[in-house]
């Protein structure tokens, strides 16, 4: 039940985080009167900057003051601030406050590491999974919820509907963790470090540990999710250009890789990801960028669609694996920091994903974003399989004790 409470708590936390995401620019305008398509892009770019900047610090205080404590009072201050975005009187205003939610918002990125301690080292493929299901889940549903909220009279009152969620979040957080049977497990220590589970030995790059190793990974972090998201901006226009489609089908063809995923994940999660997320992550990245090549190069609709599909589908596999690596790497310092670091350069990486699509499409056309994401694909296959996922061979014939890895991670465990 413990766990269920936090999948929930999930589920309302991404429902809520993008609830408006598709439909900024309309948002702006029908509330705050601005027709500048260009100042949703400079909101969102603020929104991600806060995130970078302030995950690692929750992630930090979590190894000093307990994660749960935090967690609590960041969902306190969320619905405050939340609940006062409903009076919000001009852009400007409703700029501050998002800034100041998403300071304390940022905490939210402990339920995570929180969900995967709960269930130990050997369910950690079937959480990661689960959490990926739930995740897209709430995509999918925020998406359709957000187009109604932008239609309404007075959309900003639904705040105060949003704030009440982050209340549900908190009661149910401080009921699951108070009541869960492995609290020193759950954050009662500080860092979550009491019984943190080691690095995995069959985790190839698990007990690396040097600045080079954390800088390969943050790239490969980031590189991945600037890939997957520099065709968001744009692909609607651009299937509304290329084969004439109308909003509404762009819109459903949109969503259909979150279908997809949930279908990966239900299918293929848990016995997929296994032991060898290396591997996994390098085959899925591979037909990642081949997805992005059906979406690019043919003008069939059902070829596109094929490739949605696909990109969806191996977009999901792709992400759990690599997070399955990162909370491998925590090992006995815990998971918040490692997760909380991860999740900065992932925000880097959607950061920069609008900001590129923008240069591409009004330097080459709509086309572009498709071509660039397959280019990086493909420069983050090289990357990690020289660097974060570069000796899966020598591991297999030369495996090594639990001990041995343990005694690595006590000297220190990597940072993504």
């Amino acid at each position: 039940m413990a766990q269920a409470a936090l999948l929930l708590s999930i589920f309302l936390w991404i429902f809520s985080e993008t609830l408006l995401s598709p439909f900024y620019p309309q948002f702006f305008r029908s509330v705050f009167g601005i027709a500048d398509v260009g100042y949703a892009g400079y909101y969102i770019f603020a929104c991600r900057l806060t995130v970078i900047l302030c995950a690692p610090l929750w992630g930090a205080l979590a190894r000093r003051v307990t994660a749960r404590h935090l967690l609590l009072v960041g969902q306190a201050g969320a619905a405050v601030i939340t609940a006062l975005m409903a009076s919000a009187r001009d852009a400007g205003d409703f700029l501050v406050l998002s800034v100041v939610l998403l300071t304390f918002k940022s905490s939210y990125l402990l339920l995570y590491p929180l969900l995967v301690q709960m269930a130990g080292q050997e369910q950690r493929a079937a959480t990661v999974s689960r959490y990926q299901m739930v995740l897209h889940a709430a995509v999918i549903l925020s998406a359709l919820a957000g187009a109604w909220m932008v239609n309404l009279s007075a959309p900003l009152r639904l705040f105060y509907a949003v704030a009440a969620t982050d209340v549900v979040q908190l009661i149910l957080c401080a009921l699951a963790l108070r009541s869960s049977p492995t609290r020193a497990q759950l954050g009662d220590a500080p860092g979550g470090r009491v019984d943190a589970p080691a690095s995995n030995p069959a985790i190839p790059g698990a007990g690396s540990h040097s600045i080079g190793a954390t800088v390969a990974l943050g790239f490969v972090i980031v590189t991945f999710h600037l890939a997957s998201n520099v065709v968001r901006p744009y692909f609607t226009a651009y299937l509304q250009a290329q084969a004439g489609l109308s909003l509404a089908a762009s819109s459903l063809l949109f969503l259909a890789p979150h279908t997809a995923a949930i279908g990966a994940m239900l299918c293929r999660g848990r016995t997929t990801l296994g032991k060898r997320p290396g591997k996994v992550y390098l085959l899925h990245v591979s037909l990642l960028g081949l997805s992005l090549s059906l979406q690019g190069w043919s003008s069939n609709l059902a070829a596109v669609l094929v490739g949605r599909l696909l990109y969806g589908f191996s977009l999901v596999i792709a992400q759990a694996a690599l997070e399955i690596h990162v909370f491998a790497s925590g090992g006995q310092r815990g998971l918040y920091l490692p997760y909380t670091l991860a999740a900065s350069a992932q925000n880097g990486g959607l950061l920069g994903a609008p900001l590129l699509a923008s240069s591409l499409v009004r330097l080459h056309g709509l086309l572009a974003p498709l071509l660039a994401a397959g280019a990086i694909c493909l420069i983050n296959l090289l990357v990690a399989m020289t660097t974060v996922f570069h000796h899966p061979a020598r591991m297999a014939s030369n495996p090594r004790s639990p001990r041995d890895c343990q005694t690595d991670t006590l000297k220190g465990g990597p940072t993504p």
